[in-house]
């Protein structure tokens, strides 16, 4: 072998290695891709789509640069990415991100227990889509049956949880409850786990409150004890709650 083709050669192997490096590091810092069989776990093999992405910057973290000078600069703005998602027949939206892992990898070193995994980060995302479904379903299901649609459009409903933010190797077990996904996310899978202390938050919203007539406010307000035995009849002793209709119209009970 010629020493030119030798050459051109190496320049190819060179070229080739830069290539697999870039692909490599582009398919580990694209969610869609990297994490697409737990995509399809959560939302259904075959039934989403990733359909944008966008890259934004953040305030709550900075990022490292090299100066010309070789010293490192803390004065940048830190970077995150949003991935757009596609689901079901109804084409519903939904985004994910790597924002929260960046601001805890800010915070926290390699080895430190309280540092994500990229998984454990997208779980995360995962866990806040599967929230606001069950929350949509429990309005549409339960509340829906003693309240108007503008009543209901006047609360807070929230899964919410005691005790702080769970650890990481919570999203690891999180991940493989069987319920865990798009169709089977409810208030009370939520309620009956033991994974952690999950409660629902109902309260209102004072500035939609305030555009509802005198009546509806009162009927709403009187409407406290039939949203209890609902809680109660639906979830029995896993019903957990905090309920706040206004002073004098709350109720709260844990499990």
């Amino acid at each position: 072998m010629s020493k030119r083709i030798k050459k051109w050669a190496i320049i190819a192997g060179v070229i080739a290695a830069m290539v697999a490096v870039a692909a490599v590091y582009y398919y580990m810092q694209t969610w869609p891709l990297r994490f697409g069989g737990q995509l399809d776990s959560f939302f259904g093999t075959g039934s989403w789509q990733w359909i944008s992405t966008q890259k934004k910057s953040s305030l709550m973290y900075s990022e490292y640069y090299s100066g010309r000078d070789g010293t490192l600069s803390k004065e940048h703005p830190g970077s995150f990415f949003e991935w757009g998602i596609q689901c079901g027949q109804s084409n519903e939206q939904w985004v994910i991100s790597n924002h929260t892992m960046k601001i805890n990898h800010d915070k926290y070193w390699f080895f430190s227990p309280k540092r994500y995994s990229a998984k454990q980060a997208l779980v995360l995302e995962l866990m806040d889509i599967s929230m606001q479904i069950a929350q949509q379903r429990f309005c549409q299901e339960q509340l829906q049956a003693v309240l108007t649609k503008e009543q209901i459009d006047s609360l807070s409903v929230c899964i919410s949880y005691r005790g702080g933010n769970p650890a990481p190797k919570f999203y690891t077990r999180l991940a493989k409850q069987p319920w865990f996904n798009t169709n089977d996310s409810t208030v009370g899978a939520y309620l009956q786990t033991d994974l952690y202390d999950f409660y629902l938050d109902i309260k209102v919203l004072d500035y939609r409150f305030d555009q509802l007539s005198q009546e509806s406010q009162q009927a709403l307000q009187n409407s406290l004890e039939k949203i209890e035995k609902i809680l109660i009849d639906t979830y029995k002793e896993n019903a957990d709650y905090k309920i706040f209709l206004g002073n004098g119209y709350s109720a709260e009970r844990k499990e």
